[in-house]
């Protein structure tokens, strides 16, 4: 008898790819790391330390920095209140409106200080130290004690007043100058013995009541600038 055929296994080809495909690599090879890593020797963050917020622009370039630690204002001595004769009240009234404006200074940069915030006004902290420096110049050394010292600014700008003229002027020689001027005006009064000793300035007669009083009165009204000048530069009020 003939052998029967035996069935033969059953076997599909796969397709081949479509034409244009290329087969696919045997295996890909791992993908590169999302990530460069550090150059050597760059040290790693400090722990803890957190990224800038997102958004946060870097200060432009040349802006000059607030100061790292900024001092408290100074302490002020506040007037008596009652039982004090009336040259120790004004003496003290006068101590307490320099000290005012000391404190309206504290804190601030160079900038700052140099900053005219109410235009159109020329005003400046900075230009009211300067200023302050020569009244007290003015009424304690040239009237009260008879000198002849004049003044050793002038303006730029023909006409301009030089104490407020601060653009090239060094913050910290102009408050040593206001400080020096002040301790000077002190031991003037403390000099003369009587509120009512009088000199005569230019055809004028003028007490040490006069010039104490008057230089509360100066000192107070600008104190009133320096309150609005502090307050548009740094948002900062108070007495």
């Amino acid at each position: 008898m003939p052998e029967t055929p035996q069935p033969q296994p059953t076997h599909t080809p796969k397709s081949p790819p479509p034409a244009g495909m290329e087969p696919l690599p045997a295996r890909s090879e791992p993908l590169p790391a999302t990530s460069e890593p550090p150059p050597a020797g760059t040290e790693p963050p400090p722990a803890g330390s957190e990224p800038p917020p997102a958004g946060t622009e870097p200060p432009p370039a040349g802006s000059e920095a607030p100061p790292a630690t900024s001092e408290p204002p100074p302490a002020r001595t506040e007037p008596p209140h009652a039982g004090a004769g009336e040259r120790a009240s004004l003496t003290a009234f006068l101590q307490y409106q320099r000290e005012t404006l000391a404190m309206k200074c504290a804190g601030l940069t160079a900038g700052q200080l140099k900053e005219r915030a109410v235009p159109p006004s020329d005003m400046s902290l900075l230009g009211l130290v300067r200023h302050l420096a020569e009244v007290e110049r003015s009424w304690f050394g040239n009237v009260l004690n008879q000198e002849a010292a004049r003044a050793d600014r002038t303006g730029r700008v023909p006409g301009e007043r030089a104490d407020f003229d601060v653009a090239d002027a060094d913050p910290d020689e102009a408050f040593a100058v206001w400080h020096a001027e002040c301790a000077r005006s002190r031991a003037v009064v403390d000099g003369l013995d009587s509120l009512d000793h009088t000199v005569d300035f230019r055809g004028d007669a003028y007490s040490l009541r006069y010039v104490l009083t008057h230089m509360i009165e100066e000192y107070a009204r600008h104190n009133g600038h320096a309150d609005l000048l502090r307050e548009r530069i740094d948002g900062a009020t108070g007495e």
